[in-house]
């Protein structure tokens, strides 16, 4: 499935609602149906809405486990292949760009979406490692303490463009300024400002 984001225009339900929010939806290509999805997660639950709206289909499943994007996964796989008839194609692996190391520290850096995560790029390699960690201060409140996620080993496909070499293969932009320098990443569904 080829995948890309799309963010709606703000919307509000009267023009002087100081409420306004937008959707974000990823778009998919699979097999020549058109699906959105949106997927969310906090405190050891997990979700994900997808739908095929020429289709007339849509699948919805919540997860009360910290890892539950694996069953997320295997849902959304059985209801596709079950209900719609539609085997997942693979996609092929994206070819490396090797960038120098000179290259690489341009990227390096701390990147962050709201006070909810901070991801911290280094050079690892020929290519780059994304560490992460929750900085919500309700989140950590829970205990026990829930565990960083293990590193991301990223490399580049295209011009700023990430992929990542180990499971789980997530792909991740950077974005830039109209002077050229790096405004942030999008990772994780989330555009992340670089600090």
């Amino acid at each position: 499935m080829s995948i890309k984001c799309l963010a709606s225009p703000p919307q509000s339900r009267q023009p002087a609602d100081p409420t306004a929010f937008g959707l974000s939806w990823a778009l998919a290509d699979e097999n020549g149906v058109a699906f959105w999805g949106h997927d969310g997660g906090t405190f050891g639950q997990n979700s994900r809405l997808l739908i095929a709206r020429e289709r007339d289909f849509a699948y919805c499943a919540l997860t009360n486990v910290a890892a539950g994007s694996a069953v997320l996964a295997a849902g959304q796989l059985w209801a596709t292949e079950n209900l719609l008839g539609i085997s997942p194609s693979a996609s092929p692996a994206p070819s490396p760009v090797p960038l120098d190391a000179a290259a690489l520290a341009a990227y390096v850096g701390e990147y962050e979406n709201s006070g909810e995560a901070r991801y911290v790029l280094r050079v690892r390699d020929d290519g780059l490692e994304l560490t992460s960690r929750n900085v919500d201060p309700v989140f950590a409140q829970i205990q026990p303490p829930v565990p960083d996620p293990p590193p991301v080993r990223l490399a580049f496909s295209a011009p700023d463009i990430l992929y990542a070499i180990d499971e789980p293969r997530v792909r991740s932009a950077f974005l830039r300024n109209p002077d050229g320098s790096i405004a942030g990443l999008f990772f994780g569904g989330r555009f992340n400002v670089r600090l």
